[in-house]
């Protein structure tokens, strides 16, 4: 009671202080009431603490606590954001504009990714796959067996890859030398890859995302029968090929390896079909079962529909068949088939509970693009449009016109029903 005393003493005394220090100068800011207030309101409150709702009280702490367990368990998970697009070609007219743009003194393929480069950057890994080859003692050549200048790989990582695969029907485009040129260029422009390798290589990549341990693993059907040019090796030995038991032991051995997320590239399908072949959905239903988290499949330079799939063990997993052309000059003038100008990319939330270790997809969410083609002073180009960023409200609305805006329309459309489409 002596200590109360003592307090409720010390604050009659300020509050008399600071009243007569106020009058002394004329402009200076008189207390303010609400301070009295609260003072005097403080020294009831000490007087008569019975005051003081017990209730309220156990309520600020009760507060505190759930604060506290939710603060903790935020800080124990851990959140990272994947996206996936599908085959990155490079035709004879790119190469072509790329070379005329600079004054024939280089190559220079930026420009076909200027709109989508901040999409593609805006996430901790972007995954694509190189399907062409490079190989600096050939010559520069299209369809139907690429060699891409090496400055190609070089623009891929300013847009914002971080992952390239490159298993798939072109590998050996540019001969046996060509698959050591490749993944050798990727690695002088830090881009992890996988799919091919050097004898003995690695047939997985692993890679850490803060405290997530991925695995990517990539897969072809086959190397549009040139094997025979690889002479040095045995193609199986630098090339991963698309073998149910290959790829379930791969999958056995990357969860051996402690990885959090297993993600298979398949190289499949048939060319030109919208709907995925039976062969397909086995496969990649059965990569989720062995343990595979994400699957987004390629080839058929078209889109596919894309389905959640939940294994027998509980697990959800997602399958994307097709993500169709990310670039190429395919289209509805060159080819006939509007399908082949239109792609989708997967934007994917994943969670870890660093705690239990438990991973988990938090959100899938899929982007329909336009690849539009066209001519300049250097010759046709291809150039790839995020579809959001130039319908109603998008940031680059007023860079396209009305006959490109109703092309990008019918992409956002005809890839959203494309996805959307059930798979038996």
């Amino acid at each position: 009671m002596k200590y109360t005393r003592k307090i409720i003493k010390i604050l009659l005394f300020s509050l008399i202080f600071f009243s007569l220090s106020s009058c002394k100068v004329k402009n200076e800011e008189k207390i303010n009431s609400k301070e009295v207030v609260s003072i005097v309101k403080l020294i009831d409150d000490i007087k008569n603490p019975e005051k003081t709702s017990d209730k309220d009280y156990k309520s600020n702490i009760s507060t505190k606590i759930v604060n506290d367990k939710e603060n903790k368990k935020n800080n124990n998970i851990e959140k990272i954001r994947i996206k996936a697009f599908g085959d990155i070609m490079a035709h004879m007219s790119q190469v072509n504009h790329a070379f005329y743009s600079t004054g024939q003194t280089a190559y220079d393929f930026s420009s076909q990714f200027s709109y989508i480069k901040d999409f593609v950057s805006d996430s901790d890994i972007s995954i694509g796959n190189f399907e062409t080859s490079v190989n600096p003692d050939k010559e520069a050549s299209g369809y139907p067996m690429f060699t891409t200048p090496v400055d190609y790989i070089k623009d891929i990582k300013d847009t914002g890859f971080d992952i390239l695969t490159t298993a798939n029907n072109h590998s050996a485009d540019s001969g046996e030398k060509g698959i050591f040129d490749t993944i050798s260029y990727m690695d002088k422009n830090d881009i992890d890859h996988v799919g091919t390798r050097i004898k003995n290589g690695d047939r997985i990549l692993y890679r850490n995302v803060g405290n997530i341990k991925l695995a990517v693993l990539s897969y072809t059907y086959g190397i549009n029968g040139l094997e025979s040019i690889i002479t040095e090796n045995e193609p199986e030995d630098l090339i991963n090929y698309l073998d149910s038991e290959l790829i379930k032991n791969d999958i056995e051995d990357a969860k051996k390896n402690k990885a959090d997320l297993i993600i298979c590239y398949p190289h499949w399908g048939n060319e030109y079909e919208s709907y995925p072949s039976q062969a397909q959905v086995e496969l990649g239903r059965n990569m989720i079962e062995w343990g595979a988290n994400i699957v987004i499949g390629n080839h058929p330079h078209v889109v596919q529909p894309a389905e959640s799939y939940k294994a027998k063990d509980g697990r959800e997993g997602y399958i994307a068949y097709s993500c169709g052309n990310f670039i190429s000059m395919q289209s509805l003038e060159g080819l006939g088939d509007i399908r082949t100008e239109q792609t989708v990319a997967f934007d994917i939330r994943v969670e870890k509970n660093i705690a239990t270790g438990e991973i988990r997809l938090d959100k899938v969410e899929f982007y329909p693009i336009w690849v539009g083609h066209g001519y300049d002073d250097y010759g046709a180009y291809a150039k790839v449009y995020n579809t959001t960023d130039f319908l109603e409200g998008g940031k680059y609305y007023d860079q396209v016109d009305e006959v490109q805006r109703e092309r990008i329309r019918q992409a956002d459309s005809m890839v959203t029903d494309t996805i959307n489409t059930k798979v038996d």
